[in-house]
């Protein structure tokens, strides 16, 4: 009986060597997992698709607002449109409204949806901005990657009849719907413009990553609301 309980003490003592052995390993390669998603960086240098391929960027001088690469595709279907990219030139004093963009993928799963922010300005012009993945050729979007530092972040300005066109038009299992927006009340339209403005620039020359739950449409949209109108949406 003794011999049987030293040997079962041996083993009890061996598997619990095995055990921590095993912990340090996973340990240290999740450690080193980590320390190589820490250490990449976004990139605005990339083999982007063709509607992503651009970034824009803003000039304005005192009212004037001057917009570089703004998408105007004329879309037929989601793989056969007219590329075309146009500057724009704006009053940031004669904005009046905005308006808000809701996608809905698909009617049955009303839970995910992508938003957009689209600026009208006296003249009746719109001038919409989506918010979104920036696609590198050959990848598909995955929510769960989307966690994993796999995309960039991209600000699309474009004319409503690409950027809602396409959404409308030409994917058939989404549901659009547009909204005039009245969160921030009247005379703030302006500020909210100029906010997206300034993101516009930084991320041309500070790319980031995209990420599905702190970096996505509706958070940096949300973001904008709160640094114009501070604690409008209080759960941010």
């Amino acid at each position: 009986m003794s011999y049987f309980l030293m040997r079962l003490r041996e083993s009890v003592t061996s598997i619990a060597d095995l055990t921590i052995v095993i912990f340090l390993i996973l340990s240290i390669a999740l450690i080193l997992i980590l320390r190589r998603h820490f250490a990449m960086s976004p990139s605005n240098e990339r083999s982007w698709v063709n509607d992503n391929e651009r970034l824009a960027t803003v000039e304005s001088v005192g009212d004037i607002a001057f917009f570089r690469n703004v998408r105007d595709f004329n879309w037929r279907t989601t793989k056969d449109y007219d590329e075309q990219w146009i500057d724009v030139k704006v009053d940031l004093s004669k904005v009046t409204k905005i308006w808000f963009v809701l996608e809905y993928f698909s009617p049955e799963r009303r839970e995910m949806a992508h938003t957009i922010l689209s600026y009208e300005f006296e003249d009746g012009r719109r001038l919409a901005c989506s918010i979104e993945v920036r696609k590198k050729k050959g990848v598909s979007y995955d929510p769960l990657k989307g966690i994993f530092r796999t995309y960039e972040l991209i600000y699309v300005w474009g004319t409503e009849r690409d950027i809602i066109g396409v959404r409308s038009r030409c994917r058939l299992k989404s549901k659009t719907h547009l909204f005039e927006g009245v969160v921030l009340g009247p005379g703030n339209e302006r500020r909210m413009l100029e906010s997206y403005i300034r993101r516009t620039n930084k991320l041309a020359n500070e790319p980031e990553w995209y990420n599905t739950l702190t970096n996505t449409c509706t958070t940096n949209i949300v973001n904008h609301v709160n640094e114009v109108y501070p604690g409008r949406v209080p759960w941010a």
